[in-house]
């Protein structure tokens, strides 16, 4: 992605750019970033820390997965 990015800046495209497809582009790279921000986080974490945002996210994951099995009201 970084080499596409390099790449788009040092050749500015000539022919019109699709408004919408830029802020489409721009939000996908936003999201990147917001994830990998949340990767590093995780990589500073202590193995204890790790384990505890594991089960927490397994807890949420279990419990998202039950709401969708129940009957509609």
């Amino acid at each position: 992605m970084t080499i596409a990015v390099q790449d788009f800046v040092r050749h500015p495209v000539i022919e019109d750019v699709d408004i919408d497809e830029l802020r489409e582009v721009t939000e996908e790279l936003r999201e990147a970033v917001e994830w990998l921000e949340c990767e590093v986080e995780r990589l500073e974490q202590t193995p204890e820390e790790r384990a505890a945002s594991d089960r927490s996210l397994a807890e949420a994951i279990a419990r998202i997965h039950a709401s969708y099995r129940r009957p509609p009201s």
